[in-house]
């Protein structure tokens, strides 16, 4: 599997975001846990009968836990994620990983070479969502300076 500079940009972005929105929100709930985040990018292509297909389409997930708090961000390299899609892929996360229906977001980057999606699309993102569940580990926040400059980090193992 190819992944594109966009790929690891758009995934990057949903990290910092995510923590960025959860970062008071989890805490306030449990102060002293940690924050867990895990990504995780899978393959969301249709097969298209023998027809080349130059650029593969991502399903790109952000799994944030705290405590037994978990929520996730998905970002599909689609047109738009349908109303039974998001149903579906929120009622299969809650049923498999223990996340609420409510704690997930799923969304599209609008791409129109997104047109169709794969057969086992709700299932290709659930697994994505399962895969950046399994790889979270402890984000820690650093922050430095010198004078008046200072510089803060997120880094996650």
């Amino acid at each position: 599997m190819t992944v594109t500079k966009h790929s690891v940009w758009v995934t990057s972005s949903l990290l910092i975001f995510g923590l960025i929105l959860l970062k008071g929100s989890l805490a306030v709930a449990a102060a002293e846990a940690d924050i867990q985040a895990g990504v995780a990018v899978v393959d969301i292509t249709p097969a298209r009968n023998g027809e080349p297909f130059f650029d593969p389409l991502f399903a790109k997930a952000v799994v944030f836990r705290q405590a037994e708090r978990k929520a996730a961000l998905v970002m599909c390299d689609l047109v738009q994620v349908s109303k039974e899609t998001t149903e579906k892929v929120r009622q299969k996360a809650a049923q498999q990983l223990g996340i609420p229906e409510e704690n997930l977001i799923l969304s599209a980057t609008h791409n129109h070479n997104g047109r169709s999606a794969a057969d086992d699309l709700v299932e290709r993102i659930v697994r994505a969502v399962a895969q950046a569940d399994a790889s979270a580990s402890r984000v820690e926040w650093a922050t430095s300076g010198s004078g008046s400059t200072r510089w803060k980090r997120t880094g996650w193992n």
